[in-house]
């Protein structure tokens, strides 16, 4: 089991409030813009969750394709140490909702991940925990997903090169409808009838 917190926000509430508290008033003091972005206004503390890379969204996306709702979610147990991240991610009131991202038929290596508000139409995630019987590293995880990127891009050129063998089949016949109809407009890619 992995959880993602920033390590110096792991610690026990009180330090954590009272850390929190320090760090943001530094912070407004120093005029960081980008870190006051990852505070939370309404309750002084600062999210302990980090926003997944672009990198890391696309193989996360690779290797757990599918998402399930947290309320929903039922293909293994999870683990007391994930309920217990889910439940401080959740009282945080920062995520919209909480999705369990996970393969479509081995569940292994499921991944908790928080939708903030107001990202309901982005790429944006926060990773928050990860659970399974052995966790694979993710250099692996990258591997696998370069496998299935090669895999998914394999089908996509062999459907491309069918359509062309389909389309040089029927030179003859679209050139014909072309030349015939009675509205002729001059041959070209664009106007080629379609038998």
């Amino acid at each position: 089991m992995e959880t993602y917190e920033c390590e110096e926000l792991k610690s026990s509430d009180a330090t954590t409030m009272a850390a929190d508290a320090e760090s943001i008033a530094l912070i407004e003091q120093l005029g960081l813009e980008g870190q006051k972005s990852l505070t939370n206004q309404e309750t002084l503390t600062r999210e302990p969750y980090r926003e997944m890379t672009a990198l890391e969204f696309y193989i996360w996306r690779s290797v757990c394709p599918e998402t399930t709702k947290l309320q929903s979610y039922s293909l293994s147990p999870i683990p007391l140490r994930v309920l217990q991240v889910a439940a401080y991610a959740k009282e945080l009131g920062v995520y919209q909702r909480l999705e369990v991202w996970h393969p479509r038929k081995v569940v292994d290596d499921p991944l908790l991940v928080g939708l903030k508000h107001g990202n309901e139409y982005t790429s944006k995630r926060d990773l928050i925990a990860r659970w399974g019987e052995t966790l694979i590293p993710f250099e692996t995880l990258i591997e696998q997903a370069k496998k299935n990127f090669t895999v998914e891009l394999t089908a996509a050129i062999q459907e491309i090169e069918s359509e062309l063998a389909r389309v040089k089949s029927s030179i003859a016949n679209r050139v014909e409808m072309s030349f015939s109809k009675c509205d002729f407009n001059l041959p070209c890619a664009y106007h080629m009838a379609k038998p």
